[in-house]
C-alpha cells in the first residue's frame, strides 16, 4: 500500500517518522556533576590533584571542585546546598548535624598535625588575660575543642576571654597588626602571622594528637539520591590520588598542581614553604584510612571525645551517636576493591 503514496508523501511520512527518534536522542541525560568544596589548605590537596590528573573522570564520574578562600562563603554556599560534598573539620561536620540537618561523614582522610596552631604575641602575659581578646578563625566545636584542650593545660577558660571569630586570613591580619594578641590560626596564614606578627607557636593541634580530624561530608537530603555505585567512583578517585601524591617521583609535578589549584590566589609558594605545610598534616594512605575509619577506629573515638566536651559544655543541643552520623562502608569496600 505504501508503493501507491505519492513520493512527497512518503518523503513526509519519513520525516515523521525521523522527528521522534532526533527528540528521543536529544533527551538522553547527562551525567550529573557533582561538586566538592574545599579550601586553600594542604589536606585537601588530594582533590586538586584528582582532578588535575582526571581520575574521577577515569573512574566514570563527573566532579567539579570548587576551592573558597573565604571560609564564610564556603559554609554559606555547602550550608545552602550549592555543593555535593564538603572538605571540612569532623567538629564542624558534627555541629552541622546538631545545629542544622543531618548529615552523614563519609570518611575521616587526614588529621590536622601542626597545621593549625595556636599563636601569642612575644611576651603575652597569660596572668592578666582578663578582657584579652582570644582570636578563633572560625565558629564550631572542631577549632574551640582544640582551644578548649590548650587552655584547660594552663589551667584557663574560654571565659577568661573576650572571644572574636574572624575569618582565617583578617585573623593574620589583626595579630599582625597587634590588635589580638592570642589566635588559633591554620596554615598558610599561621605562618604569615608567626613571621610577620611577631608571634610565638604556643601549640598545635600536634601538640593534641588526633584533636582536628577533617573528612568528607554531605547532607543526608543529598546524599541520599546519590548512587551508591558513583560514591564510590568518587572516594576511589581520593584514594588514587593520595596513592599518586605518595611516589617520590611525582613531586615536582604536586608542586605546581599545589600551586595552581589549592593555593590559586595565594601562591606560588616555594618548595620549602610547601614542604612545611604538607609536615603539618597527616593525609590518611590506604591502611591509615582502613585504621581510621573502621569501628573502634579514630573516628569514631574523636567523635565519642568531641560530644563528652559538648555536654560538659552545655553545647549538645541534639544528640547524635557514630552509627547515625556516620558510614564508612562506602570507602571500606572501595579500600577492600583497591588491594
Amino acid at each position: 500500500m505504501i508503493r501507491r503514496f505519492r513520493i512527497k508523501w512518503l518523503a513526509g511520512v519519513i520525516l515523521l517518522l525521523a522527528i521522534p527518534l532526533i527528540d528521543s536522542s536529544s533527551q538522553v541525560k547527562t551525567p550529573r556533576t557533582y561538586t566538592i568544596a574545599i579550601s586553600p589548605w594542604i589536606a585537601d590537596a588530594p582533590a586538586s590533584v584528582a582532578e588535575a590528573k582526571g581520575f574521577w573522570k577515569q573512574e566514570g564520574v563527573s566532579v567539579k571542585v570548587i576551592n573558597f578562600a573565604d571560609d564564610e562563603e564556603f559554609a554559606k554556599q555547602f550550608n545552602n546546598k550549592k555543593v555535593d560534598f564538603s572538605l571540612d573539620m569532623i567538629g564542624t561536620m558534627a555541629s552541622d548535624h546538631i545545629n542544622r540537618e543531618p548529615v552523614t561523614i563519609l570518611a575521616e582522610l587526614d588529621w590536622s598535625y601542626g597545621g593549625d596552631k595556636i599563636i601569642v604575641k612575644k611576651g603575652f602575659n597569660f596572668k592578666d588575660s582578663k578582657n584579652k581578646v582570644l582570636g578563633i578563625y572560625e565558629d564550631t566545636p572542631a577549632v574551640s575543642y582544640v582551644v578548649y584542650l590548650y587552655l584547660t593545660s594552663l589551667g584557663l577558660k574560654m571565659s577568661d576571654f573576650k572571644v572574636e571569630f574572624l575569618e582565617n586570613s583578617e585573623l593574620a591580619d589583626q595579630f599582625i597588626a597587634g590588635k589580638i594578641p592570642l589566635i588559633i590560626c591554620y596554615d598558610p596564614d599561621a605562618i604569615r602571622a608567626v613571621k610577620e606578627g611577631n608571634g610565638l607557636v604556643a601549640a598545635t593541634t600536634a601538640t593534641f594528637k588526633g584533636s582536628m580530624p577533617e573528612g568528607i561530608y554531605g547532607f543526608q537530603s543529598i546524599l541520599k539520591n546519590i548512587p551508591r555505585s558513583d560514591l564510590e567512583k568518587i572516594l576511589k578517585g581520593w584514594v588514587r590520588a593520595v596513592n599518586w601524591i605518595n611516589q617520590p617521583v611525582n613531586w615536582k609535578e604536586f608542586q605546581g598542581i599545589l600551586n595552581k589549584y589549592t593555593f590559586p590566589e595565594d601562591g606560588p609558594y616555594s618548595e620549602q614553604e610547601l614542604k612545611e605545610m604538607l609536615g603539618s598534616v597527616k593525609i590518611h594512605n590506604a591502611q591509615a584510612l582502613r585504621e581510621a575509619n573502621q569501628p573502634g577506629g579514630s573516628l569514631e573515638s574523636y567523635l565519642a571525645s568531641l560530644k563528652k566536651y559538648l555536654k560538659e559544655n552545655n553545647l549538645l543541643t541534639k544528640d547524635f551517636t557514630y552509627q547515625t552520623i556516620t558510614d564508612t562502608s562506602v570507602l571500606m569496600k572501595v579500600l577492600n576493591e583497591m588491594k
